[in-house]
């Protein structure tokens, strides 16, 4: 027999790849084709993560998901009125859109619906086509960016944590600060400035470098040696409200969350940039409440805070008693930045009239809303499995004070605590553990003019199936205008350099200081930011 050469056998080996290649783009063109003529079943396909009949940023990165429907094929269009479709075709569930071709069609649709129809091959090789799925497109955009801190979610102990960037337009994450970098302490407690991460707060704790404060105003980072609490700008970027806490952790077996902390000391202060002294606010250090969340109203006339009794100075009291019964109102004082004045404090939402604590206020960037949590007891609602969202109309004050608030819709049978606005009031970010109550993970929801909201959306990621194995839990997640312009290593440095600043605290409590404090208030009647309601 003649032998081939090998040319001959490259030609053959060639065509015969050729005709199964011809082959089975033929046999996926008759699928499509099927999948395209099928009758239209009554009921929309099951998508994980959830992602029907929400609303959708339209700068937000693909809405990528598995289809949790049983198949050996699955096919998939992406359209809107406007914009070319996106067709996919795959053997596996996933479904992932390229990044160029979604950024294209939601920014041609702005303000529209963008659909997707779905169609399953069957065992049987016959196809299910489903009803479509319809999203709608915000016409407003959503902050670039994301900053939270990612933490394991064990009871008494951690390893490593950090906190993170997310580009919300790609599935770009970048760390901001790892504790790897500084003996894998502690960093949490992130604030920002307007949503602008030029101006940002970050909470140290360090056995090894001691505890800080690091200030980061632009490109200069200020370590600034002291324990603080949380904190938050004033929107003038000149000087920070903080609460100086003295928390504790107890576990217990009575919830899914075994879980609890709680504050046995709580004040609020307030210094300036440019001298780091702590001051403390005239009628917020009083030893018979405890203070804690502070925010401030966008104009910076009013700072808002939560407050409680303090059952701890109770005579006959121990501090292991009655620390279920402690619950927050949200209450607010008015202040004067020129003239650096307090003025009388006023109570906006107590919890009696909730049944609830108060915890966790943000004012929308417009000055419109305030969100805020709403727990059994206790001002740490991610330990609860009951914490839910509320909504307080500002503008909605009667005559008699009151104010208009209810639940929020986005709520869940699990847990809802950290939440953020969007600098443009149109989006807000929360944590929630409705996956997996363990775990929390951060969710989208866009909010009307009338402050209603629609169904939140996790943030997505590259992999659909991220969540399902990711062992980290999401804190503080909170919107930014742009990325850190301070590099991660440079943070590290920081907290770990001997050259601090110290954060001066106030003297201890007098009566005679007490006094001073009172000489002190903000005439509400006399100046126009205690006028404001």
């Amino acid at each position: 027999m003649k032998k081939m050469s090998p040319m001959r056998w490259c030609l053959m080996a060639c065509a015969a790849f050729t005709l199964l290649a011809v082959a089975a783009l033929g046999g996926r063109w008759r699928d499509l084709r099927l999948a395209r003529q099928a009758a239209m079943e009554d009921r929309s396909p099951r998508l994980e993560p959830d992602y029907r009949d929400t609303t959708i940023p339209p700068n937000l990165s693909p809405l990528n998901f598995r289809i949790a429907e049983t198949g050996s094929f699955f096919h998939v269009v992406a359209r809107a009125e406007h914009g070319r479709p996106i067709e996919l075709a795959s053997h596996a569930p996933l479904i992932a859109f390229p990044e160029k071709a979604w950024r294209r069609l939601l920014t041609a649709n702005k303000g529209g619906e963008v659909y997707f129809d779905i169609g399953v091959k069957t065992e049987d090789k016959s196809w299910r086509r489903f009803r479509w799925i319809t999203n709608r497109i915000a016409p407003e955009d959503i902050d670039s960016h994301l900053i939270y801190r990612k933490i394991h979610p064990s009871h008494n102990t951690w390893s490593s944590m950090g906190i993170y960037q997310r580009d919300l337009r790609s599935f770009r994450e970048t760390p901001v600060l790892e504790n790897k970098k500084f003996g894998n302490d502690c960093c949490h407690c992130h604030a920002l400035c307007n949503n602008n991460p030029a101006n940002t707060s970050l909470d140290i704790r360090s056995s090894k470098y001691g505890n800080s404060l690091l200030l980061i105003n632009r490109n200069t980072v200020i370590n600034a040696a002291g324990t603080v609490g949380f904190s938050a700008w004033h929107p003038s970027g000149r000087l920070l409200a903080c609460s100086f806490n003295k928390p504790r952790l107890l576990l217990h077996g009575a919830k899914n969350d075994m879980r609890d902390i709680v504050e046995l000391e709580g004040w609020l202060g307030y210094f300036f940039l440019d001298n780091l002294e702590v001051r403390r606010i005239p009628g917020l250090s009083d030893d018979n409440r405890l203070l804690t969340f502070p925010c401030w109203s966008p104009d910076g006339g009013h700072l808002y805070f939560c407050s409680s009794p303090n059952p701890w100075i109770v005579p006959g009291k121990t501090r292991n008693q009655n620390y279920q019964e402690i619950k927050f109102d949200l209450r607010r004082v008015a202040y004067d930045i020129e003239h650096d004045r307090w003025g009388e404090v006023k109570t906006i939402l107590a919890a009696r009239d909730t049944g609830l604590s108060i915890v966790q206020p943000r004012v929308s960037p417009d000055g419109r809303w305030l969100t805020f949590g709403l727990c059994d007891y206790g001002c740490w609602a991610t330990y609860h499995p009951e914490s839910d969202l509320g909504i307080l109309d500002l503008k909605s004050a009667g005559e008699d004070g009151q104010y208009a608030w209810r639940k929020m819709e986005i709520n869940s049978t699990e847990c809802e605590s950290w939440h953020s606005w969007s600098s443009n009031s149109r989006w807000i970010v929360f944590s929630s553990k409705r996956g997996n109550p363990l775990f929390s993970r951060p969710y989208l929801a866009y909010v009307t003019d009338a402050g209603r909201l629609r169904k939140p959306l996790l943030v997505p990621q590259r992999d659909p199936s991220f969540y399902d194995s990711y062992l980290k839990t999401y804190t503080i997640p909170t919107l930014a205008t742009g990325p850190f312009g301070v590099d991660a290593d440079k943070l590290a440095r920081v907290v770990k350099s001997p050259k601090r600043q110290i954060l001066s605290m106030p003297p201890p409590r007098s009566q005679s200081a007490r006094a001073l404090e009172e000489a002190n208030l903000l005439d509400p009647v006399s100046n126009d930011a205690g006028k404001q309601q």
